[in-house]
């Protein structure tokens, strides 16, 4: 009898075919996955059909206090100098949420094994792990941001500003 609870139970405990459905896995699916969102329009309940599934175990949603701690500067001079939608986000407190998805695969800059060996610990030369941070007030995309991929600097766009051509150059696919 005990054999048969045991046996149930473990139907609903996740089985290896679950795990594999992890969400986004490449830098291809996350940058595509990326492309889609529009800022301003995508709503919350739609990021789970472009790719950017919360409950996946790429995905980390963060809270007001890990919001600040991520993007909010100590002093105010550098928290005016963030983006105009990104300050607004973190102004409305509880309305604001990120969930940053990471990508599996790592980015490697060609000398990041050399500085490394050298002993130099520069973040510009360490591998990263291709990531989206999408900030959702009031139920909307109102900041997003690719950090990670081969790129001279981070993509980022908000409601606040219009696209400019630096937001929308193309991302490798």
């Amino acid at each position: 009898m005990l054999a048969l609870i045991g046996c149930g139970a473990l139907t609903l405990l996740p089985g290896h075919a679950d795990s594999t459905s992890s969400g986004i896995v490449s830098l291809r699916q996350l940058a595509s996955a990326y492309s889609k969102v529009v800022v301003g329009a995508t709503r919350a309940s739609q990021l789970a059909r472009l790719g950017f599934d919360s409950a996946t175990p790429n995905a980390q949603v963060l809270s007001y206090l890990g919001v600040m701690e991520r993007f909010a500067a100590i002093d105010t001079t550098k928290f005016d100098r963030l983006d105009e939608a990104l300050q607004n986000c973190l102004e409305s407190r509880d309305r604001c949420t990120a969930l940053v998805f990471k990508s599996a695969e790592q980015h490697h800059v060609a000398a990041a094994g050399m500085f490394a060996a050298l002993g130099f610990s520069s973040a510009s030369a360490a591998p990263r792990s291709p990531e989206v941070t999408l900030l959702v007030q009031n139920g909307r995309v109102a900041y997003k941001m690719i950090t990670g991929v081969p790129t001279v600097a981070p993509r980022t766009a908000s409601a606040a500003a219009p696209a400019r051509a630096a937001n929308t150059a193309a991302l490798p696919v």
